[in-house]
């Protein structure tokens, strides 16, 4: 890892200038306001580069990255990298955001904040703002438990409290009761709810609710093992302009969490929602899903208290929880 502060008058000028000296895969890490020596305001940049590194390719185009072997860590060169592989980072991962983290360290960066920047980095946070777009549907997948139709409620709650109007729609027809949950936070929202089973009864919804500034749309959890039902849910879905965000429950083992974002890949998600991570002390699936996906990651939930439980994560709040060693359930918390 290559490290370099520029002093710039800009920050247009300051990035021409580090494109010129690192290239076009540098990194800006950091940037604050500085007086120079003859009492001018001036910009101070940090950049990295990494020659050896390159982006991962989309989850699509290929088999997921995490292998088991991936998983498995060798002695660990630093604290940090020690740190993250007992979160269940895994062993790429996990060197590549030490190394980073470490050269901004040297430079005099806390740990923790050398951290918080790297994620910010690697990960793509992204806003609230940016995760759905007025007048379009929200659809939520992802695999059987992973709290889709309680995150959708909080979701739809946290729209209702900043005054917009919303409607819900529900798919899940297989489970007894699946749309139970969902009419009841609708009837106490006072708002539309629709069960729909076929593609055109959910096109006939979403007209109906053509109106309302925000529309949330529930599905059936999915084993993905069973391609039928995820072909199925595509059928249903075919032609709907809408954003899809993936729920996965962050207290899966990382094995499993990691290949999660392929085996939904045929639904094209647009971001990624972390559910139940207040069950889990390990955070390293939430890492490599999101860096071997390269979906953004806007929200999760912690608990199921609707509204409260619902936080915006970033990398600020991952690091803070990535910097706590994991412990054990029956552990005191410090």
């Amino acid at each position: 890892m290559r490290l370099k502060r520029f002093l710039a008058p800009t920050m247009t000028e300051g990035l021409r200038i580090v494109k010129a000296e690192l290239g076009e895969n540098a990194v800006i890490l950091a940037s604050k306001k500085v007086r120079t020596h003859d009492g001018k305001q001036a910009l101070e940049i940090t950049a990295a580069i990494d020659p050896a590194s390159a982006p991962l390719p989309p989850v699509q185009d290929e088999r997921n990255p995490f292998t088991p072997e991936s998983m498995v860590h060798a002695t660990p060169s630093s604290e940090l990298e020690h740190l993250l592989g007992s979160h269940g980072v895994s062993m790429p991962v996990c060197q590549k955001i030490a190394r980073a983290a470490e050269a901004l360290a040297d430079t005099g960066f806390s740990t923790e904040d050398a951290l918080e920047m790297v994620l910010g980095k690697m990960v793509g946070f992204v806003r609230p703002a940016q995760t759905q777009t007025i007048h379009r549907p929200l659809i939520l997948i992802g695999p059987t438990g992973a709290g889709k139709t309680t995150t959708l409620a909080k979701l739809a709650i946290e729209r209702r409290r900043h005054g917009h109007s919303i409607g819900l729609i529900t798919t899940d027809t297989y489970k007894i009761g699946g749309a139970a949950q969902l009419r009841i936070y609708a009837e106490a929202l006072k708002e539309d709810m629709f069960a729909v089973k076929t593609p055109e009864e959910l096109h006939a919804a979403l007209t109906a609710l053509k109106d309302k500034e925000y529309v949330f749309v529930d599905t059936a959890g999915i084993n993905p093992f069973e391609k039928s039902r995820l072909d199925d849910l595509a059928t249903l879905l075919d032609g709907v302009e809408a954003d899809t965000a993936l729920v996965l429950p962050a207290n899966l083992n990382t094995l499993t969490l990691n290949t999660l974002p392929q085996a939904f890949a045929a639904l094209r998600p647009s971001t990624l929602i972390f559910s139940k991570l207040d069950e889990t002390a390990h955070l390293g699936g939430i890492i490599n899903a999101a860096v071997g996906s390269h979906l953004p990651v806007c929200y999760a939930t912690d608990g199921q208290r609707v509204p409260q439980d619902l936080l915006e994560l970033d990398a600020q709040s991952l690091s803070r929880r990535l910097m706590a060693p994991p412990r054990h359930p029956w552990e005191e918390s410090a």
